[in-house]
């Protein structure tokens, strides 16, 4: 049986749905210190392909996240 490259896994890993959910919501429920350590993981793991959609993803989660803390 073939092992998957790394760049197989990771494709798949940011392919999935729930993940990307589950970033969204990690970020915005995050404070500033958590958030940016989020980020830099989310960039460092995610294959080039993707990387234009994790920034954007990244960037609605961090609004999102600014607009919570303001709301109050």
């Amino acid at each position: 049986m073939r092992v998957p490259s790394r760049e197989e896994q990771l494709t798949t890993h940011w392919d999935n749905a729930s993940d990307l959910a589950r970033v969204v919501d990690g970020i915005a429920g995050a404070d500033e210190r958590a958030a940016g350590a989020f980020y830099r993981h989310c960039i460092q793991t995610a294959p080039p392909g993707a990387k234009p959609m994790i920034y954007r993803l990244l960037m609605d989660a961090d609004s999102l996240r600014y607009a919570r803390r303001t709301r109050h």
